[in-house]
């Protein structure tokens, strides 16, 4: 897990979350980091962790992304000033990298939301990461909830919690499958955007950003 601390438009710095995907670059959601300022990354963030503090090199955002009216193409890579050394503390989340993952996403029942936990204002975020059990719903049933802007195959739509809402953006979205003969942790999701109730949230599918990650990157993720 990675910790971004972001300031926007030059106020406070502001904590997401993001993913280590390599030794040196960090997946979270683009609209986090556009045009936006990020003073540092912390890997191992978790109870019991060492944090490690990395300056960063770059942002790249994903050419397509859309912010408004609805938010499209939300995906950003964030690259390391250095590579990390990987450790039992740090370490790269599995990618849906191959068909038969890609496939999978459209017929889990349920995903892992990892994010920070906290109440229903900003002002009541704490430092625990929290996991919460979330479940899919149909893109058709999503898109009328969201008064009928199109949820595409891109996105993910699932339930959300009140207690991983505010400031979850750029949070993965994993389940653990079968991948290189044992079960691992894969992420299929990034927060995107929810509902103001916190009841629902689109997220960014991974899987349909495979390409465009690994020509980034310059190689192919775990």
């Amino acid at each position: 897990m990675a910790r971004l601390k972001v300031s926007i438009d030059g106020n406070d710095p502001f904590e997401y979350i993001g993913t280590l995907i390599s030794d040196q670059f960090v997946l979270t959601a683009a609209h986090i980091v556009d045009g936006t300022r990020i003073y540092s990354v912390r890997l191992g963030v978790g109870e019991n962790s060492t944090v490690e503090k990395i300056d960063v090199e770059k942002i790249i955002t994903h050419p397509d992304f859309k912010l408004n009216p609805i938010t499209y193409n939300d995906i950003a890579l964030v690259k390391l000033a250095r590579k990390v050394d990987f450790k039992e503390n740090i370490s790269p989340i599995c990618l849906p990298v191959n068909e038969d993952l890609q496939q999978k996403v459209e017929t889990l029942e349920g995903l892992l939301l990892t994010g920070l936990s906290h109440g229903n204002t900003n002002a009541e975020r704490n430092n625990i990461l929290s996991e919460i059990n979330v479940s899919r719903v149909d893109r058709p049933k999503c898109s009328k909830s969201f008064r009928n802007f199109t949820i595409e195959p891109t996105q993910i739509c699932s339930t959300l919690n009140e207690i991983v809402c505010v400031g979850s953006s750029g949070s993965p979205l994993s389940s653990q499958v079968e991948y290189l003969g044992k079960e691992r942790f894969v992420q299929f999701g990034i927060v995107s955007f929810g509902l103001g109730d916190c009841s629902m949230g689109a997220n960014t599918n991974v899987a349909s950003f495979m390409p465009w990650i690994t020509a980034v990157i310059g190689e192919k993720p775990l």
